[in-house]
C-alpha cells in the first residue's frame, strides 16, 4: 500500500568506508593509520577510544583493528604485505 510505504522510514545512509594503511606502536600504546574521513586526503592517525568516521577504535592489535560502529564491530585487517614480520 502507498501509504505505508510514504509512511515507513528512510534506510539509514551506507556507513563510510574505512581502509586500514598500517598499524605502529610507541612503547604500550598503538595506533592506526585508516583512511576514515573522505574530506581528508591519505590516512588519519587513531588510537583505542578515538572516533574514526561513524565508529570507535576498540581495538588494535598487530594486524588487525576493531571498531564499534552503529551497524556493529568490523575488523579492519592490514593486508599480508604490509603485516610485519614474525
Amino acid at each position: 500500500d502507498s501509504a505505508a510505504l510514504a509512511d515507513a522510514e528512510p534506510p539509514p545512509p551506507p556507513e563510510p568506508a574505512l581502509r586500514l594503511f598500517g598499524i605502529a606502536r610507541d612503547g604500550s600504546r598503538a595506533f592506526a593509520l585508516i583512511d576514515a574521513d573522505p574530506r581528508v586526503p591519505g590516512a588519519e592517525t587513531y588510537a583505542v577510544g578515538e572516533r574514526a568516521g561513524n565508529g570507535r577504535i576498540i581495538a588494535i592489535t598487530d594486524s588487525t583493528v576493531v571498531v564499534a560502529r552503529p551497524s556493529g564491530r568490523r575488523v579492519l585487517r592490514l593486508p599480508a604485505a604490509v603485516r610485519a614480520p614474525r
